[in-house]
């Protein structure tokens, strides 16, 4: 976002759709598995960002969507879905706990991306290549996640994301991307929305804002 009239500021309409849900930056904290607990994912939402929870085993899963939003305040919070692990259990849990955004990962989505948008549910789709973007946007994502190889975890890309960020958001036109991968600062903020990017998916730089007892956290990376 770029300042606007009277020091406020201006929002891209092609995130307009998700600011309606009540996210106030773009900038989401990755849902990495034992990292992206519900206290982080919670403090992320509650500071405005888009707070993240890892996939978890389906014993736990629908008890921690459900403390996390508890946690969160009445802020939004995402879920992560890593598709080869995601069972029907995990999605019937997103749904009763009404979960208003979600992440899909690794693997074809259309029908699922279907069924959360009948429960008005935002998707975002992490991808690693055009192609897979272009399956993505065919399929009616809300917002793609460009992802480098830069990127930690699970990686999809094999390009690096100077790359592979402004050939996506070429074809992605007015659905929103956000760029994955080596993003630590503003610098770098600044940096992939001079490619294209709409927000940002960061992770490690997320680890060391987890003393005890946090309670709201923003990487210095929100002047964007």
């Amino acid at each position: 976002m770029t300042a606007g009239v009277h020091g406020k500021p201006r929002v891209p309409a092609k995130l307009g759709k998700l600011l309606s849900t009540g996210v106030v930056y773009p900038i989401m904290q990755a849902g990495m598995p034992g990292v992206a607990d519900v206290e982080l994912a919670a403090a992320v939402s509650r500071s405005g960002g888009i707070g993240t929870l890892g996939l978890q085993d389906v014993s736990v899963w629908e008890q921690s969507l459900r403390r996390m939003k508890a946690l969160a305040c009445g802020k939004p919070v995402n879920a992560n879905l890593l598709l080869p692990y995601t069972r029907r259990k995990h999605i019937d849990g997103l749904l009763r706990e009404q979960i208003p955004l979600v992440t899909l990962f690794w693997g074809e989505a259309s029908k699922l991306t279907r069924e959360f948008h009948q429960h008005g549910i935002f998707v975002f789709q992490q991808v690693g290549s055009v192609d897979e973007a272009d399956r993505a946007l065919d399929a009616g994502v809300d917002a793609i996640i460009a992802q480098g190889i830069e990127a930690g975890g699970h990686i999809r890309g094999t390009q690096r994301l100077a790359e592979l960020l402004p050939r996506i958001a070429e074809h992605a036109s007015s659905t929103p991307v956000f760029a994955a991968g080596g993003v630590y600062s503003a610098d770098d903020v600044r940096r992939v929305v001079a490619l294209g990017a709409s927000g940002v998916s960061t992770g490690t730089m997320w680890i060391p804002m987890k003393p005890p007892g946090y309670t709201e956290v923003m990487p210095p990376v929100v002047p964007i």
